[in-house]
């Protein structure tokens, strides 16, 4: 057993150590802010001034977080062959990228790790389990429990909901604010479609990461029906759906035939389930989401595997994530990997374009937004951009074409907003969307 999970810390190890050696990407640009701020107390300001702004401590924490979770998956999950293989795939797959490599989705990852402690030490398992739901991500997680050998962890968990209750209950409030129109407000058959292809979506994801992207082209405005165009993507019967329509039957017969991997699977659909927007209050797709539920997958994946077969995928997994990797080096080549990853994706160039603004590369800027344009037609936020960059370069009537194009395209729920900024801009007074 011991010499199992020092494999498997090596194995992080040379995985990830290159990742020292980047910087900081999306929401970890702060970090490099937070250093000339001044803190209450005493161990607060030490902890601040030893992490913010030193990337290669900020990043080693990652990996270690990211290792231990991997260990414990080794040790809670039966210390056997099956829960090593599972370890060592779950430590290689790329789809955990936001959670092992990107700072800031370093909360996905102690999430993981404290429930798999959990079931590694059951003394803990309390402890653990009120550490993991700090974050609003796994408060559901420990449901997943139910169907394992230590199916009785979840008798705790009224009392950590308890605890908990009033953060979430907050933050939901909060998130729906800024992320919920309309749509996202009401039950229909159609959220019910996007949930299944949602959940189909994530499952072949996990096991054979085609994309790795912060701007996946899949569900874009669609969730949330940002414009009819998208949301008749969105409602397509597609491989997704019958994906997701075949696990919800395999859920179903294994209440009848449980297994090891129906476990694995009903863990992943339990971690999972917060983000198929069928109570929308996030973004529509994103890989950190999958990083809990995907314990769950490699775990199933292990069983089924033979030596032979782990060994393939193993070896495709750490290739894919080594070509993937360089897209942590900053915050720019994280942007260029995206639209190269999936270039169908209408916000990696919207995106994209406000990086080439910010370097006063103003013509670009309209180049890129133009191509989201050309992807998304009817999208009010690059209709809105367009125009205020036509508007920058004199382009007066051009500017009010594309102006009007976004009047005819406000998302209902957001009026409000949208006829503010068009005001401000008919009064020369505008601003770029984000």
């Amino acid at each position: 057993m011991f010499y199992k999970i020092i494999i498997i810390l090596a194995v992080n190890v040379l995985l990830y150590a290159r990742t020292t050696r980047y910087g900081y990407v999306s929401d970890d640009l702060p970090c490099e802010q937070r250093r000339t701020e001044k803190k209450q107390g005493k161990y607060e300001r030490i902890w601040q001034s030893a992490t913010s702004g030193n990337k290669a401590l900020d990043h080693s924490i990652s990996i270690a977080v990211h290792a231990f979770c991997c260990v414990f998956i080794y040790t809670g999950l039966g210390a056997n062959n099956i829960s090593f293989m599972a370890a060592l795939l779950f430590s290689a797959n790329p789809i955990n990228n936001q959670g092992s490599i990107w700072i800031s989705g370093r909360n996905y990852a102690w999430c993981g790790l404290f429930m798999m402690m959990s079931m590694t030490c059951t003394w803990s398992a309390p402890f653990a389990m009120i550490a993991s739901t700090v974050s609003s991500a796994a408060y559901f997680v420990p449901i997943g429990f139910l169907g394992s050998p230590k199916w009785y962890l979840i008798l705790f968990l009224p009392i950590v909901w308890a605890i908990h209750y009033r953060t979430l209950k907050t933050e939901v409030k909060q998130r729906r604010g800024n992320e919920a129109v309309d749509f996202d407000k009401k039950m229909s058959w159609e959220k019910l479609i996007i949930a299944i292809k949602i959940y189909g979506f994530y499952f072949g994801l996990c096991l054979v990461p085609f994309a790795l992207t912060w701007y996946h082209a899949f569900m874009q405005s669609g969730a949330g029906a940002g414009n009819e165009i998208m949301k008749k993507q969105a409602l397509k019967l597609d491989w997704c759906f019958w994906l997701g329509l075949s696990l919800i039957g395999y859920m179903i017969y294994s209440l009848f035939n449980w297994t090891p991997v129906s476990w694995g699977i009903f863990f992943y659909s339990i971690s999972i389930a917060p983000y198929l927007n069928l109570f929308r209050m996030s973004q529509e797709i994103a890989e950190r989401y999958c990083y809990v539920a995907n314990i769950g997958l490699m775990f199933a994946l292990a069983n089924v595997c033979s030596p032979v077969v782990f060994a393939f995928v193993l070896g495709g997994y750490v290739m894919r994530l080594m070509v993937f990797m360089p897209a942590y080096k900053d915050d720019y080549w994280l942007i260029e990997y995206s639209v190269v990853e999936d270039p169908a994706a209408w916000f990696g160039w919207f995106i994209r374009a406000h990086k080439r603004w910010q370097q006063q590369s103003f013509r670009e800027a309209l180049n890129c937004w133009v191509m989201a344009k050309m992807i998304s037609p009817t999208e009010f936020k690059i209709l809105y951009n367009i125009a205020v960059v036509l508007k920058y370069l004199g382009k007066d009537d051009e500017s009010l074409v594309y102006m009007k194009e976004a009047e005819k395209n406000i998302i209902k729920g957001q009026e409000k907003t949208a006829e503010h900024l068009i005001t401000e801009y008919k009064r020369g007074r505008y601003q770029l969307l984000r």
